[in-house]
């Protein structure tokens, strides 16, 4: 059973296809087309969600005859292993392997290691370009018809510090916030240590 409300927007729809077409204003076109619609989506769907959680099936391992190895015998060998992880409830989990066998042991060790945080190799690079990108956006905000050459050649290596003595004390020291939130995340915390793992 279709919602009357879905059959009627694709029927609705159709009244848009050229007037020479058997599907304009058709209900029956419009139902095939709902349902055809739904199944490739509903293939789509499967398929993604089958790469997503275990694996491309173009990956998997395929079982060959032994005696002619370029005839495959089964498809789905490498996929029913990689299923039962997916798949599986884990409402009825083994926990006793029979007396005496170190598997019924529940101690286990854990051993958790942290990243390595550091500081951008970058960071004084990436720094000199916040700046400049902030300066440029003072500099047109205050002179609006300012060229893009003379821009860039305001925040050049040669003229960056040179620009900035310019600048009133108060947007410099707007503009010193800005780049020092956006440079964050490329140098190092309170503590010394860096952002980057």
């Amino acid at each position: 059973m279709l919602p009357t409300n879905i059959v009627k927007e694709y029927t609705d729809r159709s009244k848009n296809l050229t007037s020479g077409d058997t599907s304009r204003n058709n209900k029956s076109a419009a139902v095939y087309s709902i349902i055809a619609n739904h199944v490739v989506n509903e293939i789509v769907s499967i398929n993604e969600i089958e790469k997503a959680f275990v694996g491309d099936p173009a990956y998997y391992k395929w079982k060959r005859d032994k005696n002619k190895p370029w005839i495959i015998v089964e498809r789905s060998v490498d996929k029913i292993k990689r299923l039962g992880s997916v798949l599986s409830t884990g409402d009825n989990l083994r926990t006793f392997w029979g007396d005496g066998d170190v598997r019924n042991n529940s101690k286990f060790t854990v051993l958790h290691m942290s990243d390595n945080m550091v500081k951008s190799v970058k960071f004084d690079e990436y720094k000199k370009m916040f700046t400049s990108a902030e300066v440029m956006k003072y500099l047109q905000r205050k002179n609006p018809n300012i060229s893009q050459r003379q821009l860039i050649n305001m925040v050049s290596k040669d003229n960056i510090n040179k620009t900035l003595k310019t600048i009133d004390a108060k947007s410099r020291k707007s503009i010193e916030d800005s780049v020092e939130r956006q440079i964050a995340a490329y140098g190092v915390n309170n503590r010394g240590e860096g952002n980057i793992n």
